[in-house]
This record gives structure tokens, C-alpha cells and sequence, in this order.
């Protein structure tokens, strides 16, 4: 399997957990206002930050 169809079917894994979770309570940002910010806690699949 080559790396294009790795990352394929990990995109779409990730669509699909993304998507059972309700709009609502999705920790999932396009982007996030941080100029006014101290602090900022940023977090993922592989741990926090």
C-alpha cells in the first residue's frame, strides 16, 4: 500500500469520528482567536500541548 492511500484512509477515518460526534460538542476548529490570549491549551489524537 502506498503512502497516498495510507493518508486517504486515514483522512477518511478521521471524517468519520469527526462526524459521529454532534456539531455542538466537536472539539474541532478551523481556526481560534488567540491575539488576546495568555494562554492556550491545544490538544489531539496523539496528546496535548
Amino acid at each position: 500500500m502506498d503512502i497516498e492511500k495510507v493518508l486517504e484512509i486515514t483522512e477518511e477515518t478521521h471524517q468519520r469520528l469527526k462526524f459521529s460526534l454532534p456539531e455542538r460538542i466537536r472539539p474541532f476548529y478551523d481556526s481560534a482567536e488567540i491575539d488576546n490570549l495568555r494562554a492556550l491549551l491545544v490538544y489531539g489524537q496523539r496528546g496535548g500541548g
